[in-house]
């Protein structure tokens, strides 16, 4: 799919539908949820499409070394989108004026406790010259769609017999996995209008927990 057609398809899933919720199985509905945000950073690069997603320090105390969008917790009375655009600049330097929203996806209730409201965004041009901030970010990772669709890219595991988690395996060393891989499974199908059918083992040896 070339990168119009995919963008116009994302748009036109996401135009006024109305925002749902997901969660992780085991996510406790009880507990007080703090609330954050994440961009989703769509690109144009030769004609395909892409999206940039961000490896975690591995100094962090929180999912460290983990692949994850920009995003983060909000600000007092920050609203959502405000907090999206504000964490990607703080982490990868990606200013608002260069993000063109398209829509939105179904609100995320974490495990970790945490409601994840996640935006995409078309940047206006590619390349971008995006800088990591090294005290959270090691580096940012630009992944072609195509590798995310292709056979065998989607892997899915069971724990405990009812929580069901993604993976993707991209570049022979990335694993996108968790809450990241849920909202980007849930992007890809609404833009593809077809589920993506998971196969293969998951590469357990390269999961950063």
């Amino acid at each position: 799919m070339t990168a119009d057609a995919f963008l116009e398809a994302v748009r036109h899933a996401v135009e006024g539908r109305a925002v749902g919720g997901l969660a992780d199985a085991g996510a406790d509905p009880e507990r007080q949820l703090r609330p954050a945000s994440v961009l989703i950073p769509l690109y144009e690069e030769r004609g395909e499409p892409g999206v940039v997603l961000l490896r975690r320090s591995d100094h962090l105390g929180k999912h460290p070394g983990q692949i994850a969008f920009p995003g983060g917790g909000r600000d007092g009375c920050e609203d959502e989108l405000a907090c999206a655009l504000r964490e990607s600049q703080e982490e990868v330097g990606l200013r608002p004026e260069q993000v063109e929203i398209l829509g939105r996806l179904d609100r995320y209730a974490t495990i970790t406790g945490y409601l994840v409201s996640p935006f995409i965004g078309r940047l206006r041009r590619w390349p971008l010259d995006l800088v990591p901030d090294p005290s959270e970010v090691a580096a940012i990772l630009h992944v072609p769609i195509a590798r995310l669709i292709e056979p065998g890219a989607l892997r899915v595991s069971t724990f405990g017999g009812t929580r069901t988690v993604n993976f993707f395996e991209w570049g022979g060393e990335h694993v996108i996995w968790g809450a990241t891989a849920r909202m980007l499974r849930q992007l890809l199908e609404l833009a593809l209008d077809r589920p993506l059918e998971p196969s293969g083992e998951v590469p357990w040896e390269k999961v950063r927990w």
